[in-house]
């Protein structure tokens, strides 16, 4: 009679970075944390890490079967064996762009900074990884992020862009200014980003990054972390601009903050190769 730790132990010696896994009424595999692999080299822990980021963006990793013995040893190893090429495939993808773009957002989003940006993008995903590998896969650019978004709930908005900023009460024959629902969120966001800004000793100037045509939408849920991404990226920032040789002038815009954590999405939590952009002749 098999046992799930004699499966373990044959799935793990030739896949060492997932196990198999009872569930209710059925069986799956799920990923090895390092502290269960053990000492890694840096090589083995690049693989390792690459390995469980496509095994999180399967679909499934599921066997429809109640009992561990309704498979033989070699049928379960045939299993692991189906699930890491649908790894391999998934992680064989790459994502076209120019090299100048790619170069110009490694080096802003590198360093010190990017751990601090993966924290933001899982945050504003909701760690949601497949509902961003599905908006990835209907449009390359996650112009259609807010859906992933909505799911997560945590995109921002002040609400109806069209409500007028204060509606006017008469009582008693007097007039009487109130300020909508829209007003009032957008003066409480402002008022959070500035207080965030005095506490990573930044300028509260960037405040007025909010105004103009980022201010509802998807656009706002990026602009949200502004403070934190003008902090994190201060010293990556002015390493572009000696790079590019001025041609980026190492400060902030609302198009440099969406452009680099969707970089993080796309490269760095879903886990695509560069692929250079071919000149159209």
């Amino acid at each position: 009679m098999l046992q799930i730790k004699k499966v373990n132990l044959k799935i793990i010696s030739k896949y060492p970075y997932m196990e198999l896994v009872k569930g209710e009424g059925y069986f799956y595999f799920s990923p090895l944390t390092v502290k269960q692999v053990g000492t890694l080299t840096v090589e083995s822990f690049n693989n390792w890490h690459k390995k469980v980021k496509g095994l999180q963006l399967l679909e499934t990793t599921s066997v429809m079967t109640f009992k561990l013995n309704d498979l033989t040893l070699e049928q379960w190893i045939e299993e692991a064996d189906k699930l890491n090429e649908a790894i391999e495939k998934e992680m064989s993808e790459t994502h076209i762009t120019t090299k100048r773009h790619y170069e110009e957002y490694s080096t802003i989003t590198g360093g010190t900074a990017r751990p601090i940006l993966k924290k933001i993008v899982m945050e504003m995903i909701g760690g949601n990884l497949k509902a961003l590998k599905k908006a990835y896969r209907a449009d390359k650019h996650l112009n259609n992020i807010d859906e992933v978004l909505k799911e997560a709930g945590t995109q921002k908005t002040f609400g109806n862009f069209s409500e007028p900023k204060v509606t006017v009460e008469h009582i008693l024959g007097k007039k009487r200014l109130t300020k909508t629902s829209y007003q009032r969120n957008s003066q409480k966001f402002r008022e959070d980003f500035k207080s965030r800004c005095t506490r990573l000793g930044i300028s509260s100037e960037y405040v007025k990054m909010l105004s103009g045509p980022y201010n509802n939408g998807w656009f706002l849920s990026f602009d949200y972390y502004i403070p934190e991404f003008v902090s994190a990226t201060k010293e990556t920032r002015k390493k572009w601009k000696e790079l590019s040789g001025g041609y980026h002038s190492g400060g902030v815009s609302n198009s440099t903050v969406c452009s680099s954590l969707k970089h993080i999405m796309i490269f760095e939590i879903l886990g695509y190769e560069f692929e250079e952009e071919k000149d159209v002749a």
